[in-house]
């Protein structure tokens, strides 16, 4: 799984933020994980239902499950 990073900016600014690494600053994570998020760096699902417990539903928009991943994680999607 991938964070999808221009969903995720546009989430960001939509909710006020100034950018997608100010709300995942605002998230317990730091400027440089982000980074890494956006060179392609895989989410694990420890990181995926903190999203989602954090932000609620909105989250899985902006999460790229990918074909595979989605089939290996559909457990924890019918939890979302």
């Amino acid at each position: 799984m991938q964070l999808k990073i221009n969903e995720f900016e546009t989430y960001a600014i939509e909710q006020g933020y100034e950018s997608g690494t100010e709300l995942f600053e605002s998230l317990g994570y730091t400027a440089e994980d982000y980074e890494e998020y956006k060179a392609g760096k895989h989410i694990t699902r420890e990181m995926l239902m903190r999203l989602y417990m954090d932000i609620g539903v909105d989250a899985v928009d902006f999460v790229d499950f990918g074909e595979y991943e989605c089939e290996k994680n559909i457990d924890l999607l019918d939890r979302l």
